[in-house]
């Protein structure tokens, strides 16, 4: 990888994949948005692990999610699922990812893209309705927690952040807050000093937040 090649080390890495299910849900964005914010950021992060780990002191990993991807978003088998991935004892990047593989099995087969119907329903097995870009920020929540836990002893820590609604393609000018204002406190995280951020946690306006 040139990054390894070229610089030989990361310090820090800003994961900010973000596509919204905007419009009719469908198999396609679907598809669309899990590929980008979910197993998009599951492959860089597995990507860039070695050269993380070859910071001379600490690195960090800052993820961009969103209050959309709160805990109670999920429940039953779903909510354990996530928890067992991301904090659970084992919680793993991978394990993360395997969640987003099997939502995404439900999801397309509740779309009618699977040729049965035997599995459990998504709502039985406690995933929303709708909100696929929740799901995916609640992802994005979960693979830094995993990941602190995977390698925090490595001196890799990673956190999450919310930047809130800001005026983006996807925010609309109807957001409140700046581009600028929504960069402040990842900026601030993925600069910190190792030892200030707490592990694995989700950040919103400079104070970690409940998940």
């Amino acid at each position: 990888m040139w990054i390894a090649k070229y610089f030989g080390r990361l310090d820090s890495l800003v994961c900010s994949a973000g596509i919204a299910d905007k419009g009719r849900l469908n198999e396609s964005t679907t598809r669309k948005v899990l590929a980008t914010n979910v197993f998009g950021t599951a492959a860089v992060i597995k990507a860039l692990i070695p050269t993380l780990m070859r910071s001379p002191g600490s690195a960090r990993v800052v993820i961009v999610a969103s209050q959309r991807g709160h805990l109670g978003l999920v429940s039953g088998e779903a909510l354990t699922q996530v928890e067992t991935a991301a904090i659970g004892p084992g919680a793993s990047v991978a394990k993360v990812e395997a969640v987003g593989r099997a939502y995404e099995a439900l999801r397309l087969l509740r779309s009618g893209d699977a040729s049965t119907q035997k599995s459990p329903s998504l709502v039985e097995s406690g995933w929303p309705e709708g909100d696929v870009y929740g799901v995916s920020k609640l992802l994005g929540v979960a693979f830094a927690k995993a990941l602190a836990n995977e390698l925090h002893n490595d001196n890799v820590n990673a956190v999450a952040v919310c930047p809130g609604w800001c005026k983006t393609d996807m925010g609309s000018s109807m957001a409140p807050r700046s581009v600028s204002e929504g960069a402040k406190t990842i900026s601030h995280l993925a600069c910190a000093n190792f030892s200030d951020l707490e592990k694995g946690a989700f950040y919103r306006d400079g104070a970690s937040v409940k998940w």
